[in-house]
């Protein structure tokens, strides 16, 4: 959905199993080089879709990436916001799609893949650009906004600023300078996740995933900054409860699931008949508030419709589709978030700049030493980090040009985030630091 004339992109995903346990796979069929989809059979009446890309049962991990996630990468890289959501039923391959599996390498999904290519992109750019990027990861869950890297967080709001557009604050958000670094938060972040069991999926997810991934990069030469941000937002999957078997908690939580869908579905169909500048019912429910830029806002989006083409999901299946095709009718206005950087008015900023590095550094110096007297090794410059530093104060004449030395401070104060990190497993330190972090 959404950019260069709407890109919706279909993933005909994983075949599910009919009540007999017989796999069907006479209600779905793709026509006209993978652009349509037919949905029903002679014995029924039939429907057909027409979307940007839909992808075959035969398609890999890989061609997901190279059509979704690869363009929209190098899209964000220069200061675009963007989003890709996974939207189906339970059990349709929305999960599987955005992360995959661990191993073999050739199975991972969407996430993975785009922090490997952000990291990529990163090592081989230009020279002469900073970078910082940080992570949020958080939950809906019964219309209540959830910090998956600080479960003891409750204080998670909605702001909407003209301008800015909507934002979440209050949230843990940890800068990152490896790959590695960015997996392992993601699998923190999945591990807090609500799932639950039934009928239709053993690990059934009860929530809203969104992993918030923000990039800032800044040339000093250029007197130029970017800011990208890119929301990756794994759906929870509408359910029938008659087919899941939910009961108690499940069926609240399965309620509160299809409310939410429901939400989304009256905001899609609301701005594909009268466009963005209407009255749009964001405002009925979490997600659609938090999705608001990728739906008829300034976002790149891309949505995945996740679909089973068994006959025991007809209904299911038919719905999904349809909810697709009206989204690819939404016309986005996608902003680049540039600005220049000029010299500041302020004539004692950069020795201000120059107090906080000072002391920044010794704070560095300090944790550095703590580490080493409790056993920890500690590299002052981590291998395998993705931020590309060519600003060091101590390798300049003069930090005269305020952006410089405030992108040496940045640089610091990622070096003392990084040790203090590393703190964790010898102190237990986890909920101060992670809203210390969140503070700076």
């Amino acid at each position: 959905m959404l950019h260069d004339g709407n890109s919706l992109q279909c993933d005909n995903a994983d075949t599910t199993f009919d009540a007999s346990g017989a796999v069907s796979c006479e209600m779905v069929e793709v026509r006209d080089d993978d652009h349509e989809i037919g949905h029903g059979s002679a014995k029924t009446s039939g429907h057909q879709f027409s979307f940007d890309r839909i992808f075959k049962q035969s398609a890999s991990q890989m061609n997901i990436f190279d059509s979704v996630g690869k363009p929209l990468v190098d899209t964000i890289m220069q200061g675009f916001s963007g989003a890709i959501i996974t939207y189906g039923q339970t059990s349709s391959g929305k999960t599987w799609t955005m992360e995959g599996a661990s191993t073999p390498t050739h199975q991972r999904g969407l996430l993975p893949r785009i922090v490997n290519h952000i990291a990529h992109t990163i090592t081989t750019h230009e020279s002469g650009w900073e970078f910082t990027i940080d992570i949020s990861v958080v939950e809906i869950y019964m219309e209540r906004i959830r910090d998956l890297l600080d479960v003891m967080n409750t204080d998670i709001r909605i702001h909407e600023e003209k301008g800015k557009g909507t934002w979440l604050g209050g949230m843990t958000k940890l800068y990152v300078q490896s790959e590695q670094e960015v997996i392992d938060i993601l699998a923190l972040g999945a591990k807090n996740r609500a799932v639950g069991a039934t009928d239709m999926n053993a690990d059934s997810s009860r929530s809203h995933l969104i992993c918030i991934l923000t990039i800032t990069s800044h040339s000093a030469e250029r007197a130029l900054t970017r800011t990208g941000q890119l929301f990756l937002t794994d759906l929870a999957g509408c359910e029938k409860v008659d087919k899941t078997g939910a009961s108690g908690l499940l069926l609240e939580e399965a309620k509160g699931i299809n409310k939410s869908l429901s939400s989304l579905a009256k905001v899609v169909q609301a701005i594909s008949k009268a466009g963005a500048a209407s009255h749009i019912p964001y405002r009925d429910s979490k997600l659609t508030r938090v999705l608001r830029n990728a739906l008829g806002g300034n976002a790149h989006t891309h949505i995945i419709i996740c679909c089973s083409p068994s006959r025991f999901n007809m209904k299911e299946t038919l719905s999904a589709l349809r909810f697709g095709s009206r989204a690819k009718k939404i016309q986005n206005q996608p902003v680049s978030m540039s600005m220049s950087t000029t010299k500041s008015s302020d004539p004692h900023e950069n020795d201000r700049l120059r107090k906080d590095l000072n002391a920044l550094r010794q704070q560095v110096a300090t944790l550095q030493k703590q580490l080493t007297d409790n056993g920890i090794t500690c590299d002052p410059d981590p291998a395998g980090s993705i931020l590309h530093r060519d600003a060091d104060v101590d390798h300049q004449d003069t930090c005269s040009r305020s952006e410089s030395v405030h992108f040496c401070y940045t640089n610091i104060k990622l070096d003392v985030i990084s040790a203090l990190l590393a703190l964790i497993p010898a102190y237990g330190l986890i909920t101060y630091l992670k809203r210390w972090i969140c503070e700076q």
